[in-house]
């Protein structure tokens, strides 16, 4: 009887939700070889929709994770890779409030990944906001990140957190503001979109030459 109960649940699973031939597999499997329980196995074919959304699912339960706290963060949008991404952070306990920032659905695992690593070294939640609010791309996250990380100020980075600027345009001012002691105001004379980074680096030699000259008629 044993055998025709694990059928039963299979059946009842098949009534309740549309399984195509390849899902009633991996339905059957993760009933009777991972053992997992029904409502979760329903939950995870309904969430997956197709095999290496399924498997990524089907394995972050096996790891242990808060699975309910999982499901609420995974998007239509995330694949294997996101699920992998986000089942690591809550392995590893990070708190929800921080997963959300970036397990939003516009993000990918890259993304995630960079942004997990930041709150691991350390960064607050109104400093990856700012590195997740626009669709930045993972050289742009680094670049904002990276100027935390050297000990520019939030109005600082936050000046060059623009989606207008590419990440060598960000670089150009981040590196301003660390070697040269750019201010923000300093700072704002050359840093428009427009402005490539060859033509960047001509105003802020200016703007240094300027600062000597001013210095040497103070004395």
């Amino acid at each position: 009887s044993g055998m025709y109960d694990k059928n039963k649940t299979l059946d009842t699973l098949k009534n309740e939700i549309f399984l195509s031939k390849d899902n009633l597999y991996l339905a059957e499997e993760a009933l009777n070889s991972d053992q997992i329980p029904y409502e979760t196995v329903k939950k995870i074919m309904e969430v997956g929709g197709y095999r290496n959304k399924i498997n990524a699912l089907r394995k972050a339960y096996l790891m242990g994770v808060n699975f309910d706290n999982l499901i609420g963060l995974v998007h239509d949008s995330d694949g294997p890779e996101e699920i992998r991404s986000i089942a690591g952070a809550l392995e590893r306990k990070l708190e929800i409030q921080k997963i959300q920032i970036v397990a939003d659905g516009k993000h990918d695992y890259r993304q995630m990944d960079l942004v997990f690593y930041g709150f691991y070294t350390g960064r607050s939640i109104q400093e990856m906001e700012l590195a997740t609010d626009n669709r930045f791309d993972e050289e742009q996250i680094e670049e904002i990140l990276s100027g935390f990380r050297y000990g520019l100020a939030y109005e600082q980075v936050a000046f060059y957190a623009k989606e207008e600027f590419d990440c060598y345009q960000m670089r150009t001012i981040k590196r301003a503001f660390l070697y040269d002691n750019l201010t923000v105001e300093e700072a704002a004379i050359f840093a428009l979109p427009s402005n490539n980074t060859k033509k960047m680096r001509q105003e802020i030699r200016k703007i240094v030459a300027q600062r000597g000259k001013t210095k040497k008629s103070n004395l």
